[in-house]
Parts: structure tokens; sequence; C-alpha cells
């Protein structure tokens, strides 16, 4: 049959490729942690879900490590994977207190709309950006984590 050599190498071959899909964060439901080191990264969002014509994205941010208030400000963007260039602001937010977690619900159907109109057929990335509100001064042990958007349709 396998010798345990063959069998451990595609053991590993596997688990590697399925660690880089997750990594891309291609169809994942895990948080996304944000640091000021990565200030940025997105979630997938499926065509499924732009279809359904949401009208709200809500973003909760679980959990804030913010040991000298640094104000942060949000932003959170609908954008074309194939395209980096082509995104579509949904909305930004602030945190106050600045080491507080939140939720956070955005209008989204304008910018559903849009992309819908950008790209047939297409999946999409929700991005979200962290930024201090004062640029001139440096990162300080900020790490956010943000759950996964909940996209819903209101009234």
């Amino acid at each position: 049959m396998f010798s345990r050599t063959t069998v451990l190498l595609v053991a590993a071959l596997c688990s590697a490729l399925a660690g880089s899909a997750h990594a891309q964060g291609r169809r994942t439901s895990e948080s996304l942690l944000l640091t000021g080191d990565r200030p940025s990264g997105s979630f997938f969002v499926s065509r499924a879900t732009l279809d359904a014509d949401p009208t709200t994205v809500t973003i909760e941010l679980t959990n804030v490590v913010n040991p000298k208030q640094t104000p942060l400000g949000f932003f959170v963007y609908l954008v074309d994977p194939e395209h980096s260039d082509r995104r579509k602001l949904l909305g930004n937010f602030a945190l106050y207190p600045a080491d507080r977690p939140g939720k956070f619900l955005l209008k989204a159907a304008e910018a559903v709309r849009w992309y819908r109109s950008q790209r047939t057929g297409a999946d999409a990335r929700l991005a979200i950006e962290i930024k201090r509100l004062d640029e001139s001064k440096p990162w300080t042990g900020v790490e956010v984590r943000v759950a996964p958007p909940k996209w819903t349709k209101g009234p």
C-alpha cells in the first residue's frame, strides 16, 4: 500500500494547502485581528449575500487592547478582490472610550448596488482599516478583534 512517510507527506501537504486558503480568508467565518503592524484586513462576501440586497452591515469589535488610549478611526469598504483600487466606503466610526469594544451598524445598500453594477456575478471583500486619528503619534500596542460581519435586510 502506501508507506508511512508518503501518508505523512500527503497529510502535511493537505494541511499546508488548507492553511493557505484559510490565511487568504476566502470563505472563513473567523474573526479578524487588526494591529498597528497590520491595520487592515478583510472578510469574504459571497455574491449570494450581495444578491440578497442587504441594507445594513453590523461590525462588532469584540476585543480592544489600547493601553495608551490612542484615538482610532475605523473605515469599512466594499472591495473588488481583483482590483483593490475599486472600493466603496460603507462608513466609518471611532471608539469612545478608545479601549471599549462595541457594535456599529453601517448602511450597505448604496455600496452593494455600486458593487453589483461593477462586477456581475462576482464575490467581494469587506475591508476594515484602522487609522490613528493623530497620525503624528506612533502606534501603541493596539489590537482590535473584529467578528465576522452580519448583513441584514431591513425596511
